[in-house]
């Protein structure tokens, strides 16, 4: 499942708190093998244009580099490497649930 970072039922932002509890029912359904990526930004190409994430596309393509350490999971993540990580989930089954964006691009970076 794809799911956001900041995912989180009690949040007072709608968007996450939407997201944290979709994670919740899903994750209620105790289905085997069931994974809840949490990328931050995506980027990729896209059929519409949307100015907010251009200029956060910009703007994270400068700021990348910087997010290292504990901040490197904020780092904007290429939808064809969340496509990727989950291709590798689904092969090998790890006993974690949840990822977030450093760990996805981990993943994603399995199968390049």
């Amino acid at each position: 499942v794809i799911s956001s970072m900041g995912a989180d039922p009690q949040s007072s932002i709608f968007y996450n708190r939407t997201k944290g509890e979709m994670e919740q029912a899903v994750l209620g359904q105790a289905i085997e093998n069931t994974y809840i990526l949490q990328p931050s930004l995506i980027v990729g190409d896209r059929n519409e244009a949307r100015f907010g994430e251009a200029v956060g596309n910009f703007v994270f393509k400068l700021i990348n580099p910087l997010l290292i350490g504990g901040v490197k999971k904020y780092r904007s993540i290429e939808a064809d490497t969340i496509a990727k990580a989950l291709l590798f989930l689904a092969k090998t089954q790890p006993k974690e649930h949840t990822f977030t964006s450093d760990k996805i691009q981990e993943l994603g970076d399995n199968l390049t």
